[in-house]
């Protein structure tokens, strides 16, 4: 289907600009032994990769000189954005897991239920299966997010 919908839309924080447009998906695509190969892409990145190589294997000396002073230069000043990243990788995954699981006991406490408990939707002491759905809930409502905002602007 070529081409979409002209027009301006502004919807809550996000813009979506839709113009004509007389490119099919996939019209410049070739398939290559079960491969989607996009042409333009394939044939510049692939060019760019062999003169890499080329000049690595040819110019060893000096490219060794290069990449010795490349690497420091771009890992020195940014080398607190590793640690960042590390730190904050780490809280995700251990508190990715750590949320849903800690449901399970808040749901089964004596104050389940009531304005003195935490556990999400009321809890559900006494209710076993309810106490699954109260683990997966984070999650869902987490992922998806992007569904849950297309709907609530809509």
């Amino acid at each position: 289907m070529p081409g979409s919908a002209s027009g301006f839309k502004l919807k809550g924080l996000f813009v979506t600009v839709e113009r004509e447009i007389d490119y099919e998906v996939g019209q410049d695509d070739v398939d290559f032994m079960g491969l989607d190969i996009h042409i333009p892409v394939f044939f510049i990145s692939g060019g760019i990769v062999v003169l890499f190589v080329f000049f690595a294997a040819t110019l060893q000396a000096p490219m060794a000189d290069f990449f010795g002073w490349l690497r420091p230069t771009v890992t020195g000043p940014f080398d607190w954005l590793f640690a960042v990243t590390a730190d904050m990788g780490i809280g995700v995954t251990f508190y990715g897991v750590s949320e849903p699981v800690s449901h399970f006991p808040a749901s089964l406490s004596s104050h389940a239920g009531t304005s003195e408990g935490w556990a999400p939707l009321g809890g559900a002491a006494g209710i076993p299966f309810a106490i699954v759905l109260l683990g997966v809930c984070p999650v869902l409502w987490r992922g998806l997010a992007p569904e849950r905002n297309r709907l609530q602007t809509a």
